[in-house]
């Protein structure tokens, strides 16, 4: 395509002239937050410099729900929540909520793929984005930025669905193994 670019083709022109492009099996078509909070109510709290360092507790959830689309038969609205509470002693010393959401389709993925796909590529995918709004919240109400250590969503995915992922393959195998049994 440089060639066509040299040559004062237009990026139509050339784009005509490449032929014909694949579409990508998954695309992210959007990215947003659908709801956040920052919650300071004991502000004296975070800037005592005795006592413990505040303790944080990090939660994640991952929620997937179907999108009605009239150009795209797989399409999905993937919710990364992250939840953080500071604690001092039992004093709440800050909470924060941030619920973000990308809209992703899949039409040339096959069905049996879509469901990791949801859980852990989607997710990975918005974490970074998530990790940034908390860090300039936490920075926002005067404290030092709270940066988030990378996830692995992928355990986080075995650590949901494993069970069920297992009871699924070990029903196919026997499954599998009763037809040939049979078969024989």
């Amino acid at each position: 395509m440089n060639n066509d670019i040299e040559q004062g083709m237009s990026d139509a022109e050339a784009v005509a002239n490449a032929g014909a492009i694949q579409s990508l099996p998954v695309i992210f078509h959007a990215q947003f937050v659908r709801d956040i909070s920052f919650e300071n109510p004991q502000p004296a709290l975070l800037y005592e410099t005795k006592g413990p360092r505040p303790t944080m507790d990090v939660n994640f959830s991952i929620e997937c729900a179907p999108v009605k689309s009239e150009q795209f038969k797989f399409m999905y609205e993937v919710q990364l929540g992250i939840k953080v509470r500071a604690r001092r002693d039992n004093d709440i010393a800050f909470l924060t909520e941030v619920l973000y959401s990308v809209l992703v389709s899949m039409d040339g993925v096959p069905e049996e793929q879509h469901h990791p796909l949801l859980y852990i590529e989607a997710p990975r995918y918005a974490f970074p984005f998530v990790r940034m709004i908390i860090a300039n919240l936490t920075q926002n109400a005067g404290m030092l930025p709270l940066l988030l250590t990378p996830v692995d969503f992928r355990a986080l995915y075995m650590q949901r669905f494993g069970e069920d992922i297992r009871k699924s393959q070990q029903a196919a195998q026997s499954a599998t193994q009763g037809a040939t049994q049979g078969a024989a």
